[in-house]
């Protein structure tokens, strides 16, 4: 199921994420207003994680991101159903 199709806990918004060095990024949102993208200490320090932002703001694709706290949904654009 996709995020766009069920009511989640907590209000999404859609961006793109900016390389703004040093691991920070600038989020562009629909309405082009920009905010900094906030990082779960969990995430600080994996190679990976950053390689795939890098990635994600090279190629400018569009992810979701809470409104409230502006961070990455852990579940990108798939949830998943609760029956």
């Amino acid at each position: 199921m996709l995020i766009d199709d069920i009511e989640t806990a907590e209000p999404v918004i859609y961006g793109q994420l900016k390389n703004c060095g040093n691991h920070t990024f600038i989020v562009i949102d629909e309405n082009k207003q920009t905010f900094k993208l906030n990082v779960d200490k969990k995430y600080r320090n994996d190679k990976l994680f950053w390689s795939s932002l890098y990635s994600i703001a090279k190629e400018k694709l569009w992810v979701p991101i809470t409104k409230s706290t502006h961070k990455l949904i852990n579940d990108d654009w798939l949830v998943s159903i609760i029956k």
